[in-house]
């Protein structure tokens, strides 16, 4: 499987990472959305200011929470040593921190966290910067696939 993987082209890998990301992403939240209807409500699909969204999700994001992720990471590493556990339980972490914005959202953003988190410690074996440098980029990725889709989508 490619995302154990770190003796890969990192690009490749990255550009793997973002395509399995958003398609599970969007796969998990229209399923969500469809069958939890009652529970999840609606979905308010607000949007800022072009060059705040862009920003604000594309840099900001990605760095802050990558610093965020790798403390709960170093954290949780002292208790489990499993990578695929360590992962599932940060990842459920920021799950729950996005599902006080909306349900919808902290379902949605679980399996990318799974990514984020594994890719992280994957490419640690590399180094720190490494480790870092993938994670956060998968995550601005994503996060640009889905400024872009909500651009062309909801203007």
């Amino acid at each position: 499987m490619f995302i154990l993987n770190c003796n890969s082209n990192i690009m490749v890998y990255m550009i793997k990472s973002i395509f399995l990301c958003v398609l599970t992403a969007f796969l998990i939240g229209f399923i969500t959305y469809c069958f939890f209807y009652p529970i999840i409500g609606e979905v308010s699909l607000e949007r800022g200011d072009g060059y705040v969204d862009f920003f604000g999700s594309i840099i900001l994001a990605p760095f802050f929470e990558t610093l965020l992720l790798v403390f709960f990471v170093f954290l949780t590493k002292k208790i489990i040593s499993n990578m695929m556990f360590v992962s599932l339980f940060v990842a459920l972490l920021f799950s729950i921190m996005h599902s006080t914005i909306s349900i919808l959202w902290g379902v949605v953003v679980f399996f990318p966290f799974c990514i984020y988190v594994l890719s992280y410690q994957v490419w640690l074996f590399k180094s720190n910067k490494y480790g870092f440098f993938t994670s956060a980029s998968i995550h601005a990725g994503v996060n640009a696939t889905s400024v872009l889709l909500s651009s062309l989508l909801f203007s």
